[in-house]
């Protein structure tokens, strides 16, 4: 089974680093999820370029996209 999760953000803070190594960290007594895990962030116009290689995950796959601030129902 695959998860994906989404994430819309505007700038990178703390907090999303936080949740993004939360997820990392996930792990279930039946079966192990880790590597089906994807997470998708939409950084949506924040100043700063978010890049996969900002995080130190070692169990979960992150797609980051940068775009123009559009909103949140955009993102």
């Amino acid at each position: 089974m695959k998860i994906t999760v989404g994430i819309p953000c505007r700038r990178y803070t703390e907090s999303l680093l936080r949740l993004i190594n939360g997820l990392d960290s996930q792990k279930t007594d039946l079966f192990d999820l880790k590597r089906e895990v994807e997470v998708i962030i939409v950084n949506d116009g924040g100043d700063y370029i978010i890049s996969s290689a900002d995080f130190d995950v070692k169990n979960i796959n992150i797609k980051v996209i940068n775009q123009e601030n559009e909103g949140v129902s955009s993102a």
